[in-house]
């Protein structure tokens, strides 16, 4: 009688389908996990921009140098007293080039914060933030 070494074919089809069977159902889970990181990494980030923008805002407020009427708008949108108050487009680059925001912040999607912009919105709970470019 000879010695038979290797698999039979239906053991390898056997093997086949526990293989397929274990893709199908990790490849789904792995791929919404993934999802929900860059969700989660693109909330960070624009909690940041958000509160770099409302301390540009908070500082410009109380500078002397920056005129009267932008210091009172200011003023209303953060402390929330007319909820229809916005602030100008604010660049994420001037934010990170004047200390704001750290060098290293970068949208976490793309090479760099080109295009990106905040604006500061007043609200009766606060300032709130709005994005574009994000």
């Amino acid at each position: 009688m000879k010695k038979r070494n290797g698999f039979t074919l239906v053991e390898l089809m056997g093997i086949m389908v526990i293989l397929t069977l274990i893709v199908l159902i990790a490849v789904p889970a792995i791929t919404g996990m993934l999802r929900g990181q860059r969700r989660d990494r693109l909330e960070q980030y624009k909690e940041q921009i958000c509160d770099a923008a409302i301390t540009h805002i908070n500082l410009a407020r109380n500078n002397e140098e920056v005129e009267d009427a932008d210091r009172n708008l200011y003023h209303r949108i953060i402390t929330g007293t007319n909820p229809s108050d916005r602030t100008p487009e604010i660049e994420v680059n001037f934010l990170v080039e004047n200390g704001y925001l750290a060098g290293s912040t970068r949208h976490p999607e793309r090479e760099n914060n080109n295009g990106v912009r905040v604006v500061v919105l007043g609200s009766s709970s606060g300032a709130v933030c709005e994005y574009t470019g994000v």
